[in-house]
């Protein structure tokens, strides 16, 4: 039995050493194969079971809108203001969208990074503080203020050489001027993986929207007192009362409410289900692959067995190294 497997493993590296382009051709399809399911793995934990990196996260919650119909949305600006304003189970509440922003100015070359829109107090409701410079005032988020930036820590370091004389410099923004104010922590990119962030007020044509383009995210902090049941109970009195009030725009809008991974894995549950079909497909597919692979190999090896030994020697026995009864005989 040893003899045998020690025989194949000879005669693989014989093959495998033989026929070159399929070693590198198969060395290359379990490389891509490897590097597949890690970044599977990596994104399914990342997203799904991994606590958020923010304090306390237990109290960060999701927010968003559903219409007659059941069709999932975002918010308006104005929907966001008028919870801001009666909402008391949340200590904050805040808002954001996500943008291309073209960073250019004259001593060097123009780039292009995601950044977001975001309220003034994302950073203080993540808890997150700029490790130079500061975040965004309230005055910074206000029609007309003057424009400011904040960049991300990997924006910092590659196109400023870490710098500190970074903060104060003038900059465009999509070809507006900017102040740079703030450079957040390494790993920081929320949402997402956003590199620069500016205030919501500077979005074009955002304070003048309707109150049904509900083209905003939101996500607020639970006050230390208060229970998501609580707040879920709050939102549906304050949407009733702006069906009321704006019934062209507002009728039917029912607030949906959930922790951010939990939101995460019920908005992805189809394409989660599909993964893990997928997943058990792949490894389905890859098992086939490599006993057919395997029965393949092995009648190439037997072809080339036979023929090694030649036409006259087909017709004897396939006993190598044993005593055979027939050769005694």
């Amino acid at each position: 039995m040893v003899s045998d497997v020690l025989l194949d493993i000879r005669l693989a590296i014989r093959l495998l050493a033989k026929d070159r382009r399929f070693t590198l051709a198969a060395l290359a399809a379990l490389a891509l194969g490897i590097a597949a399911n890690t970044t599977v793995f990596t994104f399914v934990n990342t997203a799904l079971f991994k606590p958020l990196p923010f304090d306390r996260p237990e109290q960060l919650i999701s927010l968003g809108t559903r219409d007659e119909r059941g069709r999932t949305q975002g918010m308006s600006y104005l929907d966001v203001q008028d919870w801001r304003r009666s909402a008391r189970a949340f200590s904050s509440i805040a808002a954001h969208t996500g943008a291309t922003m073209n960073l250019s100015e004259a001593d060097r070359a123009p780039g292009r990074f995601r950044g977001a829109y975001v309220s003034a107090n994302t950073f203080d409701l993540l808890r997150v503080r700029p490790i130079l410079g500061r975040g965004f005032l309230e005055t910074d988020d206000r029609p007309r203020a003057p424009p400011v930036v904040v960049i991300g820590y990997d924006v910092w370091t590659d196109r400023y050489g870490s710098d500190r004389s970074t903060i104060g410099r003038t900059v465009k923004v999509n070809d507006v001027p900017a102040t740079i104010v703030g450079v957040m922590p390494p790993r920081f990119r929320y949402p997402g993986t956003m590199e620069m962030w500016q205030p919501l007020s500077t979005m074009s044509g955002l304070t003048a929207a309707r109150r049904d383009a509900r083209t905003l995210n939101a996500i607020a902090r639970l006050a230390d007192e208060a229970s998501v049941d609580r707040a879920r109970t709050e939102l549906a009195s304050i949407a009733a009362d702006l069906a009321r009030a704006y019934p062209d725009t507002n009728r039917g809008i029912v607030p949906t409410i959930a922790r951010p991974l939990e939101n995460l894995r019920q908005g992805t549950k189809p394409s989660g289900s599909l993964l893990r079909s997928r997943w058990s497909w792949r490894r389905s597919g890859s098992t086939r692959s490599r006993r057919k692979a395997s029965r393949n190999a092995r009648r190439r090896s037997g072809s080339a067995w036979r023929s090694a030994r030649g036409p006259a020697r087909s017709s004897r026995c396939s006993c190598v190294g044993r005593s055979c009864s027939s050769r005694s005989a």
